[in-house]
Formats: C-alpha cells, structure tokens, sequence
C-alpha cells in the first residue's frame, strides 16, 4: 500500500509540473505574439491572425497590451454595470484582479491604479508592479505615467484638476514639490517631460491671471522663466506657446501661437491661429483667411515650406501627409507634391505602407504611387498594423491581410488592430 501511495504520488507531482509546464509554455509562445481585440456576444477578447483564441471573450472592456500586460475590466451587474479594472498577461492569465476604480497602462514597470471614484473627487491614485504589490500607495488625486524615471502627482481638486502639481520617482518620494497648475494636465502637454524639459505652468501666476507657462529641467530648475499664456513640450527642438489665449475644457482658446526654441527666444512670432508640433522638420500652421481656415507648413525657421492653401491638413509621417483642398483629400510629400491626387471623399495616411480610402461609400487601399491595390468593397475599414487590417462587411468585421486577401472572416460585432503582446 506504501508503494501504491508512493506512485499516486509521484504520478500527482509528474502531473503538476506537466500543467506548471504548460502555463509557463503558453506564456512563452504568447510573448510577442501578434494579436488582436475583438468583441462577440458582447464581451471582448483576442485572437491570433489565424483566428484562434489567444484570450477568450469574457470581458466588457479591453485595453491594448503595454509591457507584456493589458488592461481589463468587468462589469459589477450589481452597481448598475459599474465596472473594475485589473489586468492580463498574454497568455491570457489575471495577474492583477480587477479591483480598481481606474487605471492607466504600465510604463516603466509600474502602473497608476485607483481607489475610489477619482473622476468624481471622492478617490485617490497610485502605483503597483506587475504582480499587484503597492509601490507607491494611493494619496493623490491625479498621477501620469512614469516617463524616464519621473510621474506628475497631482495634490486637491478632481482627479488632479484644479489642483497643484509636482513629480515623484519610482520610490514615491517628491523630487519636484507641488506648485504647479493642474489645469495642464488635461492639455496636450500632460506633465512628461519631453528633450530633458517640461513646460509647466506656476500655479500662482496662473491664479494671478498673468503669463505662467514656463519650462523646468530634471531638477525643478527653472530654465525658461514663465512668460507664456499656454506652452506645449519641445519636440525636434521647438516648442508651441500661445499668446493672449486661455485654456478652458481640454483646449486653448483664442490668442496667437508662435514657436520658440530651447533659450525662449521667439523662432516663429505669436502670429497664427493654431500651430501642430513639428514632425520630420515641418510643422502645420493654421490662419484665417475669409473667415475660412487655411492650412500650410512651415519649416523649423519658421520660413513657410508649403502655402497655405489647404482646407485640412495632416502632420508629416515618413515623408507624406494627408491634405485636403476643394473639399477632396489627397497625400503631398515634404515638397508639396502630390503623391496621391486630392480625388477622394475621405483617405486615411499611409500605415504599413498603404493609405485606406472612399470611393463611392466604400473603402479600399492605395500604395504610395497613388494605385488601388485593394479594390473598394468594404463597409468600413481601420489602417494596416502588423500587416493586417479591420473590415467590416454586413455589419460583421474581420480582417485582410496586404495583398487583400480575407485572413479571418467578418465575424466579429467589432474589432481593434493587430499588436505585438510586448
């Protein structure tokens, strides 16, 4: 009997290590794997590009996977569908459970979680590492992600609005005391730093109702002295700054915008309506003319590069931008060529190499000599990531692959883009 026992024994801990095996096999295969949201029957999972489940659809909300890891969410049928946020691996095991008020994705090994209803004033956020265990406990009204090293907190007002703010490193403790305006957190701007600085604005200026947008470095060092009414992070070496505007409700209203590089010394004058950040050495400007807006580029001296003739137009991304003139959208490259004709009812920027546009109230693909690749026949489409694209046909999306061909069938109430899992 002793030896019996012995072997049930040994054949439960064979069977053990067989199923740990898996697990950590199933992790293994799924690291880096390509994958996409989809929802069915109203829950949402993901799938592989050859339709397989990689996470089946047992959840209300999905986010994307960031640092191996995804944001889930699942409703509490019994607080009117309120729902609590944890998180996956991609292998489709809960490694945090879903307990959480808010969160936002992982970034740099950590991720802001919240108890309590933050949005309507009554929680707080912190931080946790992957395996849930608190890192920085939750005592602020508002956080950002960590970016080199660095997260914005937020002291009073809601969910960080109307507060002030400072930065915490990794170990929680205050590197940059609190003293500046919570109001730019709900800007483009974010309190990330950006080329080693961060626009910022001094809280009690900003009360004060004079020019309280500056910069700081890593430090808390003040480098450009706060002399602008709104101020966006550098990038390629220049920032946008508003003059004469005020912010209310997430955007900047009125005033002129100009560009400034890293002395604050004025490159483009406070002279035009609005301006984007600079990409590939060229920025959009918008000014009225007429009462109607019109579009152009400048270049990083401010020396205007394409007119502005443009009724809409797009950032430069790999040396073309999406444009649109006589109520027709087209694609330039950096010298105002056209690269595809402005013919289109609506066209998308060129992902993955390919440009989705609408012909006749359907979508197709064109490739960067302006030729239809993929003919028009779908419903609704999104861009090409990872070499797969979302179509949708009879109200039932599924996905293409570049040459056209039908990879996983429209089956699906909606769906995301393809991702990598790391």
């Amino acid at each position: 009997m002793g030896k019996a026992g012995s072997n049930s024994l040994l054949k439960t801990g064979i069977f053990i290590i067989s199923i740990v095996s898996l697990s950590i096999s199933a992790f293994s295969q799924n690291k880096n794997k390509l994958i996409a949201p989809v929802k069915m029957n109203g829950k949402w999972g993901f799938i592989d590009s050859s339709d397989n489940w990689v996470i089946r659809p047992v959840y209300d909300e999905i986010r994307n996977f960031s640092e191996g890891i995804a944001a889930i969410a699942i409703a509490d049928t019994t607080k009117t569908e309120k729902v609590y946020w944890g998180f996956i691996r991609c292998d489709g095991k809960i490694i945090i459970k879903p307990l959480y008020d808010e969160v936002q994705d992982f970034s740099e090994g950590l991720g802001a979680v919240a108890t309590g209803d933050v949005i309507a004033g009554s929680g707080n956020w912190g931080f946790v590492d992957k395996s849930g265990k608190w890192i920085i406990k939750p005592e602020y009204s508002g956080v950002s992600q960590f970016k080199n090293g660095l997260a914005g907190f937020g002291k009073g007002g809601i969910n960080g609005y109307h507060g002030e703010w400072g930065y915490i490193n990794r170990e929680g403790k205050k590197v940059i005391p609190s003293k500046y305006s919570g109001e730019a957190m709900y800007t483009p701007t974010g309190y990330l730093f950006a080329e080693n600085v961060s626009a910022v604005s001094f809280a009690r200026l900003y009360e004060e109702g004079v020019p309280s947008w500056g910069y700081i470095d890593y430090s808390g060092k003040t480098i450009i002295k706060p002399a602008f009414d709104w101020a966006d992070n550098f990038c390629e070496g220049r920032a946008r700054v508003n003059m004469g505007g005020y912010y209310q409700w997430g955007a900047i209203r009125e005033g002129k915008f100009g560009v400034i590089d890293k002395k604050g010394i004025f490159i483009v004058k406070p002279l035009y309506k609005y301006i984007y950040n600079y990409s590939e050495g060229l920025a959009v400007v918008i000014d009225s003319n007429d009462s109607l807006d019109r579009f152009g580029y400048i270049d990083k001296q401010g020396k205007v590069k394409i007119p502005l003739v443009f009724e809409e137009a797009g950032s430069f991304s790999g040396g073309t931008a999406l444009v649109k003139i006589n109520n027709k959208f087209g694609i330039i490259d950096t010298s105002g060529k056209y690269i595809i004709k402005p013919e289109y009812d609506d066209l998308h920027p060129f992902m993955d190499g390919l440009a989705a546009f609408q012909y006749q109230n359907e979508w197709g693909f064109a490739d960067k000599n302006g030729k239809s690749v993929i003919l028009p026949k779908y419903d609704a489409i999104q861009d090409f990531y990872c070499g797969f694209a979302a179509i949708k046909m009879k109200n039932k999306w599924g996905f293409i692959d570049k040459k056209g061909n039908i990879v996983v069938k429209p089956f699906y109430d909606e769906a995301g883009n393809f991702q990598r899992t790391e």
